[in-house]
């Protein structure tokens, strides 16, 4: 292991300097968008970014964002390591297998029974972390089907960034969704106000399932060239099936200029997309649940993909045995069991939660 020399950032200016280094260090995402994940992040605190240094040089960094995990019927806290980089000319000396090290350390620390990331899983799986290597996700062609059984025919609106209240419906309507489940990553209520909003996704990005007059379920989407991707979906009404469906069918849609304000239509569409020509596939991130069976009778042409298999990495977990046990009453201890359970739960990391 090298002589790195490690800390915790001290200014502003230090965590500044670690989204031009991983700019540099990464050919295939802009410094940008490092710009926006370190400095633009709010509720990120300046000592959350770790800094190797050789000498003067900044050689290695990386973040640490907060987040949850249901075990056992509680949430248990999560901590997500983030833009783990390191200097193209020192890659290889260990800089960051060293980094990497003193972060779980920085974790255990502060408490966090678990640490999770995304990332290579051959080096990752060397320094003791555990990949989850069959998180998958949905890709099929953009072909509407029916809801067979004749369900509840709910209706999409556009998401009202100007209503105080909004965010916090949403944010129920995720707690709804994912609470009790064993293995389903909870997202801390002020993080859709400071971190999904403000950073990652615009509020046009998001639409309410309308049941009658209740709010009763959304969906996130995001129009990549000519694929759409389904971020998130919640829902926490009586008919998941017809939800799901809708949902599917609203990915589907191509956006017109006559229908943006027809909120009465079950698929109406809302012309928020920079594309008026329908998407070449779908992307489906959350779990199928009862849609599976609706794409099965429709015949729809579907297949899956793992995480590595798009992306050449894997989410990855590291556990501490004792903090891990005390936070679930002994009812887990080790990362390749909480693992299992995350993948059961098909409620992985979406985008909304990137490191």
């Amino acid at each position: 292991m090298p002589d790195t020399d490690i800390r915790p950032a001290r200014t502003a200016e230090e965590v500044e300097r670690t989204a031009v280094a991983a700019g540099r260090a990464f050919d295939d995402v802009p410094e940008a968008e490092f710009r926006r994940r370190i400095v633009d992040a709010p509720a990120l605190p300046i000592e959350n970014t770790l800094l190797g240094f050789d000498g003067d040089e900044l050689v290695t960094s990386l973040q640490l964002y907060e987040r949850q995990c249901w075990l056992h019927g509680a949430p248990v806290p999560v901590a997500g390591v983030g833009n783990v980089q390191t200097a193209p000319d020192r890659r290889g000396e260990g800089h960051a297998s060293a980094l990497l090290d003193h972060a779980r350390t920085v974790a255990v620390e502060k408490g966090y029974p678990l640490v999770a990331l995304v990332g290579d899983p051959t080096f990752y799986a060397r320094l003791g972390w555990h990949p989850l290597d069959t998180a998958a996700t949905l890709v099929g062609n953009p072909e509407p089907v029916a809801d067979g059984e004749g369900g509840t025919r709910g209706r999409w609106k556009p998401f009202d960034a100007t209503d105080p209240h909004a965010v916090d419906a949403l944010a129920a309507v995720h707690r709804a969704e994912r609470r009790g489940v064993d293995g389903a990553l909870n997202r801390y209520p002020a993080l859709w106000h400071d971190w999904v909003f403000e950073v990652l996704v615009a509020p046009t990005d998001v639409l309410w399932y309308y049941e009658g007059e209740a709010r009763t379920g959304y969906l996130v989407r995001k129009r990549s060239h000519d694929e759409v991707v389904c971020l998130e979906a919640g829902y926490r009404g009586e008919d998941r099936r017809s939800f799901l469906t809708a949902a599917w069918n609203r990915l589907c849609a191509t956006p017109t200029d006559g229908d943006e304000r027809d909120a009465d239509a079950p698929t109406a569409a809302v012309t928020d997309d920079p594309s008026s020509d329908p998407p070449a596939r779908v992307r489906w991130d959350p779990p199928l649940d009862t849609l599976a069976a609706v794409l099965d009778d429709a015949g729809h042409d579907r297949r899956t993909e793992t995480v590595r298999e798009r992306t050449g990495e894997t989410p990855m977990v590291w556990a501490d045995a004792d903090l891990l046990a005390a936070a679930t009453g002994g009812a887990f201890d080790d990362a390749a069991t909480v693992a299992d359970r995350m993948v059961g739960a098909e409620r992985w990391f979406p985008a909304l939660d990137k490191f």
